[in-house]
């Protein structure tokens, strides 16, 4: 007896989305001199997402491509990997969806740079210490933009 897959167009499509996505986590990875491991993407998004943790089996799936993060995992991964992950649509006409890297800018120095990257590893309470010293030294109020 044989089996029959019927593949569609929109499974062919999630699975260059979870593709993709698992790519740019790696190279993210990679950039920052992690393991490539589930284990290790845990590790780091649970150091800075305490209140919200996920499972080794969940940073995997994600790593390997094979399972998508909901939009607030997304969005935490984002913080952990220093990077912007942007699930869209191609060009007008085209049915395919990629995930493209956002570069980040950094308009001042290296060290800036390396402490953008502490903060983000940060828990969520201390961010917002983070942020009160760094209003109070500026003198501005923290719903105020320096400049703006």
């Amino acid at each position: 007896m044989h089996s029959v897959i019927f593949v569609t167009d929109r499974y062919r499509f999630r699975m260059s989305v979870k593709r993709s996505l698992g790519e740019q986590i790696e190279r993210a990875m990679r950039r920052r001199g992690w393991r490539l491991t589930g284990a290790e993407l845990a590790r780091q998004y649970n150091n800075a997402h305490p209140d919200a943790p996920i499972t080794e089996q969940s940073a995997n799936a994600w790593l390997r491509g094979r399972r998508l993060p909901d939009a607030g995992n997304l969005q935490g991964l984002e913080k952990v990997l220093g990077i912007a992950l942007d699930v869209s649509r191609q060009p007008a006409g085209s049915d395919r969806r990629t995930v493209q890297e956002a570069p980040t800018v950094y308009p001042a120095g290296t060290s800036d740079q390396l402490a953008w990257q502490a903060f983000l590893t940060l828990g969520k309470q201390r961010r917002k210490l983070v942020r009160e010293v760094i209003h109070a030294l500026a003198g501005s109020a923290p719903d105020e933009i320096p400049g703006g």
